[in-house]
């Protein structure tokens, strides 16, 4: 706790990376649930009305919700990665500055 207290970015990139996960899968959900209504295999539904089958079917159905799930995990892990290694140092962060200034107390 010692080294987040001493960088204060520890605290706001969390805070910001947790802000974005939340935006993030409302979004998501949001998505998952367009996509199974518009292509929901049904006769009642407005969107699959025309040619016969339609553009609707099981398979697209499954198929496009297969993608948007892979789509959603990977862009969360992009965030989850990103957050990590702001938080944990790296060229372009703060945090080697703690090292650095148990070596020079050494």
């Amino acid at each position: 706790m010692d080294i987040a207290n001493r960088f204060g970015h520890v605290f706001s990139v969390s805070a910001a990376g947790g802000a974005m996960a939340v935006g993030f899968t409302v979004w998501f959900s949001i998505a998952f649930v367009a996509v199974y209504i518009r292509y929901t295999p049904d006769p009642n539904n407005p969107a699959c009305e025309g040619l016969p089958g339609g553009p609707c079917s099981s398979a697209r159905l499954i198929g496009l919700l297969a993608y948007v799930m892979f789509g959603g995990y990977w862009i969360s892990e992009v965030i989850k990665n990103t957050i990590h290694v702001s938080v944990s140092g790296g060229k372009l962060s703060r945090s080697p500055l703690f090292f650095l200034s148990r070596l020079e107390s050494s």
